[in-house]
């Protein structure tokens, strides 16, 4: 969906383009509404050990955890992108027939200030200097310096009435503060993490039901499709809001239902699941230079994104393997011996 959404926001605006970006058939590109669902997804899934199976929390273990896990693949990238940028080509660039967004990428000098300013994911800075997609990557490391204490407060006032404060909370604070926009999302996926077993009769529905169910949860998804474009950032926070709380719905039917469960972990769905954080990363570097340097000769988005994606799909599970696993592992040994020192001691 990010990808997609990438690819036709570097096309000129046709009626065509803006006649498909009021449509419901928008939400199979809508990259705002994938971020909001990694949002919840990573709620969901960070805060499941330890208010569905009890594990202990210890703030630093989380925080060091999320640490290993984010910023390896995410400082290679940092690195790569670098230099994919110097391939870059902007002043080549034949701009019939894409948009006035693409003029306004990379356009900027990378200075050894950016990058510092870029490495430790926390500090305010321009990310479209260098992959644009960072930003999100800024928040979810914030997100995980918050998270354990939410965690623990469920934990300790273990209620639905301390769920919903918590949640009406941090609804009222995104929208007082732009700083915590995204802290409901959060919040609903570790709700979500408490409650999705009580979901488990999902599975007795009949078909028919389900698939009614799951138009209206695409309707959440994708309600940014009614809105017009010009909308402040207010109705912006909403749609997300809304976004959330369909991915919220949808992700009980994922684990539940053997049908969608079985689809969602077919081989090349379960593949792309697998690479989707370098995927991430990696995406939009490798379609703006192969824009810059295939779309003046073809004249052709499809080309351009055809070889970006095949690109970003070969150095993603490169990523995946070398760098994602071989990080992971180095955190599980780390907290082994460490374990076993503690122990000891």
């Amino acid at each position: 969906m990010v990808y997609l959404s990438h690819v036709i926001g570097l096309l000129a605006v046709t009626g065509f383009i803006d006649f498909y970006h009021h449509s419901p058939a928008r939400v199979i590109s809508d990259g705002a509404a994938a971020v909001d669902i990694f949002f919840v997804l990573s709620g969901f899934v960070l805060s499941l050990p330890f208010v569905d199976q009890n594990k202990n929390l210890n703030y630093f273990s989380f925080v060091i955890k999320r640490m290993f896990r984010l910023f390896p693949p995410y400082w290679t990238c940092i690195i790569l992108t670098i230099f994919i940028k110097n391939q870059y080509n902007q002043d080549g660039m034949k701009w019939d027939g894409l948009s006035e967004w693409a003029k306004t990428l990379w356009i900027k000098p990378i200075t050894e200030e950016d990058i510092l300013m870029h490495l430790p994911l926390i500090i305010k800075t321009d990310f479209h200097i260098i992959d644009p997609v960072a930003w999100t990557l800024a928040i979810e490391m914030k997100m995980s310096l918050l998270l354990p204490i939410l965690i623990y407060w469920v934990k300790k006032w273990d209620s639905i009435l301390s769920q919903i404060i918590l949640l009406l909370a941090s609804i009222i604070i995104s929208y007082l503060t732009k700083k915590l926009e995204f802290l409901p999302l959060f919040v609903i996926g570790m709700i979500l993490s408490m409650n999705w077993r009580k979901f488990e009769q999902i599975n007795r529905i009949r078909s028919i039901y389900l698939y009614i169910f799951l138009i209206f949860i695409l309707t959440l998804l994708g309600n940014r499709f009614a809105f017009p474009f010009n909308y402040n950032n207010y109705i912006s926070h909403t749609q997300s809001l809304i976004t959330a709380f369909g991915a919220a719905l949808f992700i009980p039917i994922a684990i539940f239902r053997s049908d969608v469960n079985k689809a969602l972990k077919y081989p090349s769905i379960y593949f792309l699941g697998k690479i989707s954080y370098s995927f991430y990363l990696y995406h939009f570097p490798f379609l703006l230079v192969s824009v810059s340097l295939l779309y003046p000769i073809y004249e052709s988005m499809l080309i351009s994104a055809i070889v970006s994606l095949f690109l970003t799909v070969l150095v993603s599970f490169i990523s995946y393997r070398f760098i994602e696993c071989k990080s992971m592992m180095l955190y599980r040994n780390i907290a082994g011996i460490t374990a076993i020192k503690t122990s000891k001691s």
